[in-house]
């Protein structure tokens, strides 16, 4: 009887263990799951008809602050007549609501930094968009604006060189620089001619 409550004692025993490791596994797993999935989040789509170095895990910024990434990317190369050739779906965190009439902007941190997606509510509303809402998506204004100013002064600079090299300006101010020479020894010549004259008249005089 003894030997069988030892039996009976150590078979719950190992029981008992068994379900413990388990339910340890079972949590461990729940938290590296939850944790890998990160904050809940909601989708939001822009339409984009070029997307530049824009790709999946690319970052998604609210007033300069993170609060998403690029899930996906669906590019259309027929798509319907006044839409867009790229279908990016943004993921932003649920604690961020976006306001309707938010725009999407593709922008770079410098000429060849980082480029991420920021949501420009400069001229949104105040009524939040609803998952999977469609919103308007442009590319960097900024960018464009300066590859496009420095594109402009180096086609002005090109003209100029070439007016320059037309006009022969080195040759024409050499020569007036020579005139100018030519000019400051004949009046050198003539005051020392006067001097001469005003010596004479002196002596003369005397």
């Amino acid at each position: 009887v003894a030997g069988q409550r030892k039996l009976v004692e150590s078979t719950t025993g190992h029981i008992l263990v068994g379900i413990f490791v388990l339910l340890a596994a079972a949590g461990f797993g729940w938290l590296l799951i939850s944790q890998g999935q990160g904050p809940a989040k909601y989708d939001l789509i822009a339409e984009f008809d070029v997307l530049g170095s824009i790709n999946e895990a690319t970052k998604v910024k609210l007033r300069g602050f993170t609060v998403g990434q690029v899930k996906r990317i669906e590019f259309r190369h027929q798509p319907p007549e006044g839409e867009a050739y790229f279908l990016v779906v943004l993921g932003v965190e649920k604690r961020y609501p976006v306001p309707v009439g938010v725009v999407a902007e593709i922008r770079s941190s410098g000429l060849v930094g980082e480029s991420y997606i920021d949501l420009d509510v400069n001229s949104a509303g105040g009524v939040s968009l609803q998952p999977d809402s469609h919103v308007e998506g442009r590319s960097d204004p900024g960018l464009k604006g300066l590859m496009g100013k420095i594109g402009e002064a180096a086609r002005k600079l090109g003209a100029a060189g070439e007016g320059i090299k037309k006009a022969d300006l080195g040759g024409k101010l050499g020569r007036l620089t020579l005139d100018v020479s030519y000019i400051a020894d004949d009046i050198g010549r003539v005051s020392a001619s006067a001097d001469s004259l005003l010596t004479a008249s002196h002596e003369m005089m005397e």
